[in-house]
């Protein structure tokens, strides 16, 4: 008798199995842990010129990906965090390629602005977590309340050497 693995995609339990997207938080840094996308003032992110960038090329991500639905974000000065959903059933893409699309585009008009063309902006990697659907709102939660925590790291002094 022949024994067959099939792989399949993991299901949470109380996941839709009809195919609902699959919520994934991301995290992508600038390159150096550079301090490129703004400031962190009274507890709320101030974007500079490349941190409306990153925000306006995210926000064309899901125009140029229907497949891919966004939820919450928030560009830090120096990363940026996101949580959205994306059914790979229904793309000609991976969430990887969705990532290089974003990361390319907003490298390019970053870069555009500084007069700095082909410069490095991104780290060439990034975190990826698939979220639980019970673990979503505690996500969420923990972008919105990243500017305040900031502030806090920021302010403790480094450790002498």
């Amino acid at each position: 008798m022949t024994s067959t693995l099939t792989a399949t995609r993991p299901r949470w339990p109380g996941a839709s199995l009809s195919g609902a997207p699959t919520l994934h938080r991301i995290t992508i840094c600038a390159v150096g842990r550079e301090r490129l996308f703004g400031a962190v003032s009274g507890g709320a992110v101030v974007l500079s010129p490349a941190g409306r960038v990153v925000q306006v090329e995210w926000l064309r991500t899901a125009y140029l990906r229907p497949a891919v639905q966004l939820d919450r974000f928030v560009i830090m000065p120096d990363h940026f965090h996101a949580i959205l959903g994306f059914d790979e059933s229904e793309s000609n893409g991976s969430l990887a390629s969705i990532i290089a699309g974003f990361k390319a585009g907003s490298a390019l008009r970053i870069n555009q602005l500084r007069g700095t063309p082909g410069g490095a902006v991104w780290q060439r990697l990034y975190r990826r977590q698939v979220l639980h659907p019970m673990e979503a709102e505690c996500a969420r939660q923990h972008l919105l309340t990243n500017p305040e925590r900031w502030m806090e790291r920021d302010t403790v002094p480094a450790p002498s050497r």
